[in-house]
């Protein structure tokens, strides 16, 4: 319960930190520290907790593990996309080519801000549904409609 405090000016700066219990599926990133260079050396780390994360011993609720399935399968069909792939126009290539820069770029983004497995698991599905949509564009179906 909050511990009610009453603060009087008087001209000092104080500092005031406040403690919670933390979530179950709070994982360690490392810092930016205001850094630009950091940055860019925390882009593997950024991708890595945002498209592979959870992980098989991660911290967190029984749901990771739907969420890890999530990813395997995801992964898998891009691989499998990729091997079956077709010729595509050069329209199709402009969409894979958005598609993929914004995935990129939400993957990042929620990679760099992002310490709670629970939440990248939210925030990383328009990113993944890119993924889909480009792997579904790409894909060359072997079915074969004719009546002999």
């Amino acid at each position: 319960s909050p511990i009610p405090v009453k603060l009087y000016p008087n001209g000092k700066k104080l500092r005031i930190t406040y403690f919670t219990p933390g979530c179950r599926s709070f994982i360690e990133t490392t810092p930016i520290n205001e850094s630009f260079v950091q940055l860019m050396k925390n882009i593997p780390e950024a991708l890595a907790n945002s498209y592979l994360r959870p992980y098989l011993f991660d911290p967190g609720s029984r749901l990771k593990y739907l969420s890890m399935l999530e990813v395997w399968f995801l992964s898998v069909f891009l691989v499998f996309s990729l091997f079956q792939r077709r010729k595509l126009n050069a329209v199709e290539k402009a969409i894979i080519f958005g598609m993929v820069v914004f995935a990129l770029t939400l993957f990042l983004l929620i990679g760099w801000t992002t310490p709670v497995i629970g939440a990248i698991a939210r925030y990383r599905f328009p990113a993944q549904l890119a993924l889909v949509v480009v792997g579904l564009i790409s894909f060359k179906p072997k079915l074969n409609f004719s009546h002999e």
